[in-house]
């Protein structure tokens, strides 16, 4: 990483359905989500978003310290969010239905 830049290279699979390789953002913070609940393999996940997409990279738990070191090297600070099962999701919006 260089300083305050995040990459996130998409594996062959990813990147044939996606329809883009590499996904680059620039900024001084980033928000980490640990969901619990969530198997350990991918339940460490952060978001990667540049103009056009958005992407959310996921780890092991065993390698949040790792994580957190590099961000803090490259000039990032990393947020950590405790959670049960979110991941970084967006807010879903809720419908009102009219049952009358």
């Amino acid at each position: 990483m260089s300083p305050r830049m995040i990459e996130c290279q998409l594996g062959k699979l990813n990147a044939r359905q996606s329809g883009f390789r590499v996904v680059q953002s620039e900024c001084d913070h980033i928000d980490i989500y640990v969901a619990r609940l969530v198997p350990f393999w991918i339940n460490v996940s952060f978001n990667v978003a540049d103009e056009n997409h958005r992407v959310r990279a996921s780890m092991w738990m065993l390698g949040l310290r790792q994580l957190k070191r590099a961000l803090k090297s490259a000039g990032i600070e990393p947020a950590i969010h405790w959670t049960w099962l979110n991941r970084g999701d967006e807010p879903r919006e809720f419908r009102k239905f009219d049952l009358a």
